[in-house]
């Protein structure tokens, strides 16, 4: 099962030079860009570098750079890269072999493969005094939403914030990439129609092959993942400050920052 695993997510992993439409690019580059902003100075742990397409990005913002990774292939496309002072770790979130305390620690677009509770935990023994933890997470509650294939569990707004609490954190959440401009009553009515047709076709193997090239088709030029994230010609997002204490129906992607309570 641990390798099934591990060649799971490697074969999920952002790789450089695969094609992207320019929502997705963008998206993969503001995780990053965000992270940057907190990683100026600190002492950071990434959890899930992936490929490392952002090592290098927040390497040359961070005071110290470390990385766990659970997959064998990314361990060994990581290895590749030769990068100077950082510590590459082959293990598991849930059990993070770290005594030593980080100032921030980031998990890009990967705690929905994990059991929340004992990552959040985890996280939060490995934090020093008052350090944070940033993560992103697609959202749920966006109408028309997929799960992705061998997730544990996706949260909602007010359902993060309660783990994040009862795990000793204070945090706040963040919306970015709106899914609709004007009516939530219309882009419901559209996705409802979407997924109708998508099950009319998803009862054969051709008419998944057929669906697969209609979305390939609809989301118009693609372009390949650079080598390494830079800041060049992609801009950076407009996040939006949630209400904690609501579900957000609107934007693509949750951004996590919290706190740990020293209380």
């Amino acid at each position: 099962m641990e390798k099934f695993l591990s060649n799971k997510l490697h074969q999920d992993t952002e790789m450089p030079g695969e094609l992207y439409d320019q929502t997705t690019q963008e998206i993969i580059h503001d995780r990053y860009y965000f992270a940057g902003e907190l990683s100026k100075n600190k002492n950071i742990l990434e959890i899930g570098p992936g490929s490392g397409v952002g090592i290098r990005y927040i390497l040359n913002l961070a005071s110290n750079y470390t990385a766990i990774e659970y997959s064998n292939e990314n361990i060994k496309i990581l290895k590749k890269k030769k990068l100077k002072d950082v510590e590459i770790h082959h293990g598991d979130a849930h059990n993070l072999p770290f005594q030593n305390k980080f100032e921030l620690i980031i998990a890009l677009a990967m705690v929905y493969y994990l059991k929340l509770d004992k990552f959040l935990k985890e996280a939060n023994r490995c934090l020093d005094d008052e350090g944070k933890l940033f993560f992103c997470t697609s959202n749920k509650d966006v109408p028309g939403f997929c799960e992705a294939p061998f997730t544990t569990q996706y949260y909602s707004v007010p359902e993060l914030k309660d783990e994040l609490q009862k795990a000793g954190f204070v945090a706040e959440f963040y919306g970015a990439f709106p899914a609709y401009n004007k009516s939530l009553f219309i882009y419901k009515f559209k996705a409802a129609i979407k997924d109708k047709v998508k099950s009319v076709f998803f009862t054969t193997n051709l008419g998944k092959k057929i669906w697969s090239n209609i979305r390939k088709k609809s989301l118009g030029q693609l372009h390949q993942l650079p080598y390494e994230i830079t800041e060049e010609n992609i801009p950076k997002s407009k996040r939006i400050l949630l209400d904690s204490s609501k579900k957000d129906f609107n934007h693509k992607v949750i951004y996590v920052v919290a706190t740990k309570n020293p209380i």
